[in-house]
């Protein structure tokens, strides 16, 4: 129940939850105010506005991707001993499958931990559990995922962890008896400074290894289309705030 529950706050709190209820309190205070209905009315335009345009999304997660990615040369000089590649969400049962696969999100993390792999030969750990326990665990889903597309086996599966506490925990557990401290954390890369510290907490050497760049430091320029409402910038402010309240929340309580 508490999972629904937090579940229910994040979707208030966040676009477009966060405007919907700007917008209806408005109309509630029609009645009451007009000025105050105006003045909500106006603000929940405005924050629609700015976060459904590309410039804003960009720079709110940009301002998030505080590592840079790794050259081939950084890659050669570290003592890592292992790979830990963080689980991003699954899609349940699209038709094409007819089962539950690995999401987009954790396929591109999978596709640079395998491309870290390729250059260091390092074992890989996967980690992902589940919050429904009928489903499959993601790091199950992550293995397969690995074998079948770029012909990798993961070496440890954590499949225990709901978040990247969790994730940070259970990891620990299993890389301690066979005495590694020292990996590749590869995740996004606005997700990676959250996963970072906590890995550390652990007790990690943790060399980060981000992917998934979409940030305003990876665009040359602005453009036209960047002032122009898209669907796509709702989406990528969503993760912005989830991961700024996610740092909030884990200051706090780790």
């Amino acid at each position: 129940m508490d999972f629904y529950i937090i579940q229910f706050m994040k979707s208030m709190l966040l676009p477009p939850g966060n405007i919907f209820i700007l917008l209806l309190a408005s109309l509630i205070l029609f009645k009451i105010s007009m000025f105050y209905a105006r003045l909500l009315l106006i603000c929940g335009c405005v924050l629609f506005y700015l976060m459904s345009i590309p410039l804003v999304a960009t720079m709110l997660i940009g301002s998030l991707e505080d590592y840079p990615a790794i050259s081939q040369e950084h890659i050669n000089k570290q003592n890592a001993q292992a790979i830990v590649i963080l689980g991003g969400g699954r899609e349940r049962n699209p038709p094409e499958f007819s089962k539950d696969i690995v999401s987009l999100a954790t396929f591109e993390r999978l596709r640079y931990g395998a491309y870290l792999q390729s250059k260091t030969n390092l074992p890989i750990l996967v980690t992902g559990g589940f919050i429904d326990p009928e489903d499959t665990p993601e790091g199950i889903l992550m293995t397969q995922s690995l074998e079948q597309n770029f012909k990798i086996q993961a070496r440890w599966l954590e499949i225990k962890s709901r978040n990247t506490a969790e994730n940070a925990i259970y990891t620990r557990e299993i890389l301690k008896t066979e005495n590694i401290d020292t990996i590749f954390l590869v995740t996004k890369a606005w997700h990676l400074p959250r996963a970072v510290e906590i890995y550390k907490q652990q007790g990690f050497n943790v060399i980060p290894a981000p992917t998934g760049f979409v940030g305003f430091k990876s665009k040359q320029s602005i453009g036209f289309y960047d002032f122009m409402p898209a669907g796509s910038a709702i989406q990528t402010n969503y993760y912005a705030l989830h991961e700024i309240l996610g740092r909030a929340w884990y200051f706090i309580r780790y």
